[in-house]
């Protein structure tokens, strides 16, 4: 506790943080449990991965200023291009799906 009594911040306030964190923890899992009951495991596979990139995004945009590990680097820039490539890729294949299958799939069709 000597870290905290030295920034000034009370047993009270301390465990009010902790129990939000705990909150916010258990909100985020049974979220992302209920949308994985809902849309399916590769579905809530890609919103984990879209999640990653707002957070590396966001960490650069907040941080980068404070602590040079937090900047876009190009490794971290080419993960994040991948990533949306692959949520954009399996986004069309699953609206493709769900409209019948792809074109060239269409044209294929023996009558």
């Amino acid at each position: 506790m000597e870290p905290a009594q030295a920034a000034g911040t009370s047993l009270e306030a301390a465990l009010a943080l902790l129990g939000s964190l705990a909150l916010g923890n258990f909100v985020h899992a049974a979220a992302f449990f209920y949308l994985l009951a809902r849309i399916g495991a590769v579905s809530a596979g890609v919103a984990k991965a879209l999640q990653a990139v707002a957070v590396f995004l966001l960490s650069h945009v907040l941080y980068c200023s404070q602590d040079a590990s937090q900047c876009l680097t190009p490794i971290k820039s080419t993960s994040l291009i991948v990533v949306v490539s692959g949520a954009l890729v399996y986004a069309g294949a699953t609206a493709a799906s769900a409209t019948g299958g792809s074109r060239a799939a269409k044209e294929h069709k023996e009558p």
